[in-house]
């Protein structure tokens, strides 16, 4: 998983955690008391586990009328005795501004507490807390640890924030491992990649194209991506260009951009297919909808060129002009043309490349991940 997609997590998993009621995270009650009266009366003797029982009840509306702010007390006395699960749901209380005023300093007192007796769930949100600045100051380190002892109780959400923020963790290869072993085409494109790059494992391009493989045949279109760079580089596999060919096709059918280019400058070159500028154009226009900048160059020299399109200098200065911005080669490019066009062609680009970016963006919003492609 990328960390582009993970850093999108983070973000909703935050979002959920201000929203969320902590009603949700609270239990129904523990230690065979049913009765509200029963409980009411072990809480006020000084039985955590009551209290924490009496908070559920007031929390939810059982046995009594809802009422946050006396959960909230009830809760602390639990909390205070050094009851774990009444201090994670007193964070959380301080957290969403449940019962009580929001604060999220305290919201990470709380977790602490109860993350130092061994709770994963509290573990998982003092980590977080860390790694995103919330209630306290910002420490990836402290973070990571906190990630690692909740993945250590086997908490998949700490172990998928670990897999970005300490990806060579053993924790987390030897779960992308069994996952992959077990036949789970995301883990062994991500498996694929360790070996590729020799992150948490010895670097190995040849195990890296057993796995791509593994994980291409299960139509997996970032490990078909991958096993194209593969046989078109020759680095853990023979090289071979219609290979190359075959599997950036199947990943550009199933929507991945970077393979879309690909298979566009190889239907351009006639490698490993024979040349065909019409087709492509069609797949370079792809790649180039979805914002890719190597396709939205590659689209402007199509124009430029005359290749499967007819001539049109506008229309390639506006594409060279918006990969321009990320790309240095497109950079150039536009600069040469620019010597080269009128104003009023110059005006007309520059506009047509405001229309593309906003259809680009446009479609950004609206389509779903293609699938396979993660």
């Amino acid at each position: 998983m990328t960390r582009h997609l993970i850093r999108g997590l983070r973000v909703a998993f935050l979002m959920f955690s201000m929203l969320a009621p902590t009603l949700a995270y609270m239990q129904a009650p523990a230690g065979g008391l049913v009765n509200f009266e029963q409980i009411k009366t072990a809480a006020e003797m000084g039985d955590k586990v009551a209290q924490f029982n009496l908070a559920y009840c007031y929390f939810k509306g059982e046995g009594t009328e809802k009422n946050l702010a006396e959960a909230v007390i009830w809760l602390r006395k639990a909390a205070e005795q050094g009851f774990a699960e009444a201090q994670d749901r007193l964070g959380l209380c301080y957290h969403h501004g449940s019962g009580i005023a929001r604060d999220y300093t305290l919201a990470v007192y709380w977790y602490r507490k109860a993350a130092e007796q061994g709770h994963a769930a509290a573990q998982f949100k003092l980590a977080f807390s860390y790694l995103s600045g919330v209630g306290v100051e910002k420490d990836k380190s402290e973070g990571v640890k906190w990630l690692t002892k909740a993945a250590e109780q086997g908490d998949k959400g700490a172990l998928l924030f670990l897999s970005v923020e300490d990806g060579g963790n053993p924790l987390v290869v030897e779960a992308d491992l069994k996952a992959a072993k077990a036949g789970d085409r995301y883990a062994q494109c991500g498996l694929g990649n360790r070996y590729a790059e020799g992150k948490g494992v010895a670097k190995n391009p040849e195990e890296a194209v057993r796995w791509w493989t593994l994980a291409a045949n299960q139509d997996n279109a970032m490990a078909q991506y991958k096993l194209a760079l593969a046989y078109s580089s020759g680095d853990g596999a023979k090289k071979s260009a219609t290979q190359a060919f075959f599997w950036w096709k199947k990943s550009a059918i199933l929507g991945h951009a970077g393979s879309q280019c690909f298979l566009g400058m190889a239907y351009n070159l006639g490698e490993g297919v024979a040349k065909d500028e019409l087709e492509g154009f069609k797949w370079l226009k792809k790649s180039a909808d979805q914002g890719d900048t190597r396709a939205l160059h590659a689209l402007g020299l199509c124009y430029l060129r005359g290749e499967g399109v007819a001539p049109d200098r506008v229309m390639a200065y506006a594409y060279f002009n918006i990969a321009g911005v990320h790309d240095d080669e497109a950079k150039k490019s536009r600069q040469d043309l620019d010597k080269k066009l009128t104003t009023e062609e110059r005006i007309r680009a520059q506009q047509l490349s405001k229309k593309i970016e906003e259809e680009i963006e446009a479609q950004q919003a609206t389509e779903t991940k293609p699938k396979g492609q993660r």
